[in-house]
């Protein structure tokens, strides 16, 4: 059996799975705000879902940024967090390998192995508490250098109209996150995504849009698979005018196909159970990127 953990802005997720990648049991809780407790909370949990049973390997999400090569994160999301040594930690904690990444790029590893069709150039994006996103190539996770995570959600994007509380998380006034993340969206328009109306969902659009405009530019992804409950919960106008924009303002590359995730919220605990599962039959050292 493998461990899988995802830890979010909002909520966490610990899962076991099986050597094909079959999420078998999972506990669901809300992310604690302190660090200790949602240590402790992970380490209840699998003690749930394992059992007596010795996991062969760990696969953690959790937000960005991180070093793989030190074994620690500090998501920009979850303070908290901050310098949190992870494979320290939860290598002693359950006596086993353990492998992790930024969340996007888990989710992207899950829904790339989840499909019967290889896509690639496959780029996922999520737009949920924050934002991010997450490209496969050539079978593996695309990588800046040394190792480090491209940011599309924190590219420049030009506003509609003035918006002058869409501040980034980063501390910049331009990010696309600042514009179309779920706590962009309260903060410029007062209430939760949910309760936007049609015009306020335009916005939204027009603004993701630009974003994957420039990613599919740079990227040249056959598809753009969207996750998180912000991009979700638009439905299909939202995807419709994505398409539309795509359509009329791509020249250069081909216009990828936009869906909706297959595995909805569950592709960062695939993906995470799967990073388990490659790093343990890679045998390679945990700070080695075997995705």
């Amino acid at each position: 059996m493998f461990l899988a953990v995802d830890i979010g802005g909002t909520k966490t997720i610990v899962a076991s799975a099986d050597s094909e990648g079959n999420i078998v049991e999972r506990v669901q809780f809300a992310t604690p705000k302190e660090l200790g407790p949602g240590v402790e909370m992970i380490r209840s949990a699998a003690s749930t879902i394992g059992g007596k049973s010795n996991f062969e390997a760990m696969g953690v999400a959790i937000g960005g940024p991180l070093s793989i090569q030190e074994g620690k994160a500090s998501p920009l999301h979850q303070p908290a967090w901050s310098g949190f040594s992870i494979r320290e930690v939860f290598g002693g904690m359950f006596q086993c390998p353990v492998f992790f990444d930024v969340d996007t790029n888990v989710a992207a590893v899950g829904e790339y192995y989840s499909r019967n069709e290889k896509v690639d150039p496959l780029l996922y994006v999520t737009v949920s508490t924050g934002m991010g996103g997450g490209l496969i190539r050539d079978g593996k996770v695309f990588r800046g250098a040394d190792s480090n995570h491209p940011e599309i959600a924190h590219q420049a994007i030009p506003m509609i109209r003035n918006i002058e509380n869409a501040k980034c998380a980063c501390g910049l006034s331009d990010c696309l996150e600042g514009l179309v993340s779920g706590r962009a969206i309260e903060r410029i328009y007062g209430k939760p995504p949910a309760s936007l109306d049609e015009w306020e969902w335009e916005e939204v659009a027009l603004h993701l849009a630009q974003g994957l405009r420039n990613a599919s530019t740079i990227y040249s992804p056959e598809r753009i698979i969207l996750g998180g409950s912000v991009a979700i919960g638009g439905g299909q106008g939202l995807l419709e005018q994505l398409r539309s924009f795509l359509n009329s303002n791509l020249r250069l590359v081909k216009c990828p196909e936009v869906t909706f995730s297959s595995l909805g919220k569950d592709a960062p605990i695939v993906g995470a159970a799967r990073i388990a599962i490659l790093g343990h039959d890679g045998g390679g050292d945990e700070s080695e990127v075997l995705w």
